[in-house]
């Protein structure tokens, strides 16, 4: 079952900008509280605030991109990561030490990509968010069939389905803390 709560404000904080213009997510206080258990879990929040019309978001990406984004994941963990070129050591070091804390805990927010290689794999294209919600209806409905995903992730390693899907589940989190339905005062 999806677990939402505001924590703050729905309206983004300019004064959180980056030096490249765009926003600091690490120092962003305006995030919702989310929990998620299930890949359904993940795809009943997206309808929630796509269904609301024109959802906000307190990040860099608009909302048809968060979307995407997180759709991508999962569509690599079926089909493989492109090659990123990360190298063997931080491999091992993801795989032995932030492995179990990643799938326990989730992402911090304000992660910098190392390299434009890994940074182009992850970065999503600019689509609407009625693109992106079909494209993620699919693939939640693809990757929920156990054993499905089963690519190993380019950071920590294999997994079983249950893990990736607590991985789907913590990296929607972090993404989707950042999209706030729109309320009755939004112009």
């Amino acid at each position: 079952m999806t677990h939402a709560t505001v924590e703050a404000s729905p309206i983004p904080d300019s004064s959180t900008s980056s030096p490249a213009g765009g926003v600091d997510t690490k120092t962003v206080e305006d995030r919702r509280t989310l929990h998620f258990t299930t890949l359904a879990d993940i795809l009943a929040d997206a309808e929630a605030f796509a269904a609301t019309g024109e959802p906000r978001t307190s990040g860099n990406w608009s909302v048809g991109e968060v979307v995407d984004h997180v759709r991508m994941i999962m569509t690599y963990s079926r089909e493989g990561f492109p090659d990123m070129g990360i190298p063997a050591p931080l491999r091992w070091f993801t795989i032995l030490f932030m492995k179990k804390r990643t799938l326990a805990k989730g992402f911090d927010a304000g992660f910098k990509f190392p390299t434009a290689k890994i940074a182009a794999a992850f970065t999503p294209e600019r689509v609407s968010l009625d693109v992106a919600m079909t494209r993620l209806r699919r693939e939640v409905e693809l990757s929920s069939v156990p054993g499905a995903m089963s690519q190993p992730s380019p950071l920590v390693g294999r997994l079983t389905h249950d893990e990736w899907q607590a991985l789907q589940c913590r990296h929607a989190e972090l993404h989707f803390s950042f999209v706030f339905p729109a309320t009755a005062g939004d112009a």
